[in-house]
């Protein structure tokens, strides 16, 4: 049995397992190409409200967990295990590494992002957890037979390993059709005729590292140089009071719109109805939602964090996070004053195509492959 241990959040309605993130079945399906029996260890709430806006999983695998991050319940399923695939950072995975270690399994870690930044960017707790995170993620990675990084260059240089590596995305993107690109670029052909100009991000709405709190500060900023035209639209789920407050405090309630949670299967629906996609970040890996707007031909804004510099050009890039909100102004401005927009948007369409799913799919299928023929290996010896 493959056990995948990951920190995510199901929700359990009438018995029936859903998600509100990107563990849908569109991801869950990598891991059943693999020639293992799957089980998937998370944490699960019970709810008893409707469910119409999360997705069903619909796929045959076994979700184990309980509401809490207990050890006892992970140490069972890591025992009747033959191989573990551990999701990090995360103080779930963090057990995971240690219990496999503890009983011998061999086990692959999917390094997705920084234990450092998302600890550190969350309050004075965070601040004083984050350094040792940060060095038991690197003990866990560096002694780690595999590791599967999403990033190409960042995480691999904080999260050096002995093991062997890939880089691969985790994003599932759709390609555009050529008429789809025509009217893309004819739509920034006329960006500054757009009333309002629609900037947007999708992240859940109440992690502060997400960074959404920039934008709305930049827009209140704008405002008081006479400029209104922007609109900021905010996919994801979570409590948006704190985002409110902030929207209130600047002056620009009436300039952000909160669209809840998007399904999948409607995010390029949402996308395609932007302007600018801006990925204001204090911690990230490298963000799927960022590639998935780029491949919609949006115009893309980000900041200094994480795998982003990997994906955007320079000219677009936030580098001081002291200053992100004035650097996210000005970076707004700038879209109303140039004339260069469609080289941007083109390039944009150009990288995103470097994470087709034809391509990802193979690289990493290949490499979990190596890991489960290691993994059956090492059983047949014991």
């Amino acid at each position: 049995m493959l056990l995948f241990v990951h920190d995510h959040k199901f929700r359990r309605v009438n018995g029936k397992i859903y998600t509100i993130g990107g563990l849908n079945d569109n991801v869950l399906r990598r891991y059943l190409n693999l020639d293992a029996d799957l089980s998937i260890y998370a944490r699960i709430l019970d709810e008893d409200s409707k469910a119409e806006q999360w997705s069903l999983i619909k796929e045959r695998v076994t979700i184990n967990g309980d509401s809490s991050l207990s050890g006892a319940k992970l140490e069972e399923e890591v025992k009747k295990s033959d191989a573990v695939i551990i999701r990090l950072p995360s103080f779930l995975g963090n057990k995971a590494c240690k219990l496999a270690l503890k009983y011998n399994k061999p086990y692959m870690i999917e390094m997705v992002g920084c234990a450092w930044d998302s600890l550190y960017n969350h309050g004075i707790k965070g601040k004083i957890i984050a350094p040792y995170s940060l060095f038991i993620t690197r003990k866990y990675v560096k002694n780690a037979p595999f590791v599967l990084y999403v990033t190409e260059k960042f995480l691999q240089k904080r999260y050096p390993t002995k093991g062997k590596t890939v880089g691969v995305s985790d994003v599932i993107i759709t390609p555009m059709t050529d008429l789809e690109k025509e009217q893309r670029i004819d739509k920034i052909r006329n960006y500054k005729k757009q009333k309002p100009i629609k900037i947007g991000t999708t992240a859940a709405v109440n992690v502060s590292y997400k960074g959404q709190r920039f934008v709305i500060e930049a827009l209140g900023m704008l405002k008081k140089k006479g400029i209104t035209n922007f609109e900021y639209h905010l996919a994801g789920s979570g409590d948006q009071s704190a985002l409110k407050s902030v929207a209130e405090s600047c002056n620009v309630s009436d300039k952000v719109i909160f669209h809840g949670n998007v399904k999948h299967e409607e995010l390029n629906s949402f996308l395609d109805s932007l302007d600018v996609y801006i990925q204001p970040s204090l911690q990230e890996g490298l963000p799927r939602a960022l590639v998935e707007a780029m491949s919609r031909g949006l115009l893309c804004i980000g900041a200094d964090t994480g795998g982003i510099p990997e994906l955007l050009e320079d000219k677009w890039i936030c580098h001081d996070k002291k200053r992100l909100s004035v650097e996210i102004a000005e970076k707004l401005k700038y879209t109303l004053n140039s004339d260069k927009l469609e080289d941007s948007v083109i390039f944009n369409i150009n990288r995103s195509n470097d994470f087709r799913e034809e391509k990802l799919t193979q690289k990493r299928d290949s490499f979990m492959q190596e890991f489960i023929s290691y993994a059956k290996k090492i059983n047949r010896r014991r």
